[in-house]
């Protein structure tokens, strides 16, 4: 009888379960919501200190501050090629180049804005950066910020754990409804100068505790290396290597639904998949690519050398010559300051004079291909991601 009373204290000791007196209470709650970082202007203004806010590419609005980038507004025309931003003290110091407005000579024309750096860059510094009325962990926010000159005000958003900022700002007294009570950030609620606002006004940075360096060509390949770059949709140019995409060329036809590249040991494995050129159906005739429907199997190819020098202004421009077994291309390039997009200006070898850092940067009008002025778009825009 004792060594059957011992065993059932033993399975009792062992088991923790069906032998009474157990007086735990459940957990209330078992599955808690994380802790909110950044639900207070407080939070939100820690989190910003000390970075490095970046603004390129398609990150940057039609409608910086509400105004069309394709309109000519004298010096307030809203055309970049790129923003940065410092956070230090609470407030932002602020760096702009500017684009390329093209066919807007004058003041209310409207042409086409280019991310091509033109002139000097501008900077300027805020005097006080007012944030309140945060929604949810950082979701939206209102948000004030007073330079010397203007104020900009709106609402914001921090996004991606905190390494995406949004802001939708305007310039002070000109937007209604440009709050989070009016909805969120990106919502049609806002009225510009009182007329319904319909562009996109929201530039989006992202947020490095420091800018990459890529001040030297091998430092542009360690960051390139194992990566995957793609390029797609209004990122393909209208004149890839230096030919129209709209023209028949036979075999060498330039329209593209995507072209796909991984990096490994330095040189490129690429697959460019051919979009459907309608209406053009002998060489020499020109229609029009359509970029969404696919044409055939995809060409695939990989270099045998990929040669980069004269790297300039932290890689915002480098020369750059890529040789496969059959052709090469030679061009200039640029890393974008966030690392995450590659521009590739290349032309098929010895057809483009012109194409260098040296005679500018990336997309202006230096070059001469076979001889004539290029004046059209051949800049291959790529997103860098680590491959799948």
């Amino acid at each position: 009888m004792k060594r059957k009373l011992l065993s059932a204290v033993m399975v009792c000791a062992l088991s923790l379960v069906g032998c009474g007196g157990d007086d735990t209470d459940p957990d209330p709650n078992p599955n808690p919501e994380p802790a909110k970082k950044y639900d207070t202007p407080d939070k939100i203004k820690a989190h910003l200190e000390g970075k490095t806010l970046v603004m390129e590419g398609v990150n940057i609005p039609t409608h910086p501050n509400g105004f069309n980038e394709d309109t000519n507004f004298g010096s307030a025309t809203q055309c970049y090629e790129k923003v940065y931003m410092s956070v230090s003290g609470g407030n932002l110091a602020v760096t702009s180049t500017l684009g390329t407005l093209r066919n807007a000579a004058t003041v209310g024309s409207t042409g086409e804005c280019e991310p091509v750096a033109a002139g000097n860059p501008l900077t300027f510094t805020s005097t006080a950066v007012l944030i309140e009325n945060v929604q949810g962990d950082g979701e939206c926010f209102d948000i004030g910020v007073t330079y010397p000159s203007f104020k900009q005000v709106g609402r914001g958003k921090l996004s991606n754990g905190g390494n995406t900022l949004t802001l939708e700002l305007f310039f002070e007294g000109q937007a209604a409804g440009a709050t989070c009570a009016a909805g969120a950030v990106g919502s049609a609620s806002i009225k510009l100068n009182n007329a319904d606002f319909t562009g996109n006004a929201q530039q989006v940075y992202t947020v490095l505790a420091a800018l990459p360096s890529f001040d030297t060509a091998e430092k542009i390949k360690a960051h390139l290396e194992g990566k995957k770059l793609l390029m797609t949709g209004a990122n393909i140019p209208s004149h890839p290597n230096g030919f129209n995409e709209d023209t028949n060329f036979g075999s060498a036809t330039q329209c593209y639904t995507k072209t796909e590249m991984l990096v490994s040991g330095g040189n490129l494995a690429v697959t460019s998949t051919l979009g459907t050129l309608r209406d053009a159906p002998n060489p020499g005739n020109t229609g029009t690519c359509d970029h969404t429907v696919a044409a055939g199997n995809p060409l695939t190819f990989t270099s045998t050398a990929v040669l980069i020098e004269n790297v300039r202004n932290n890689g915002a421009c480098f020369d750059i010559s890529v040789t496969y077994p059959s052709f090469k291309q030679v061009g200039r390039a640029k890393l974008a300051g966030d690392g995450k997009t590659l521009t590739l200006e290349i032309f098929f070898e010895n057809q483009a004079v012109g194409a260098s850092c040296a005679a500018g940067v990336v997309g202006a009008r230096t070059v001469k291909l076979n001889g004539a002025d290029f004046t059209g778009n051949a800049r291959q825009v790529y997103s860098v991601s680590a491959a799948q």
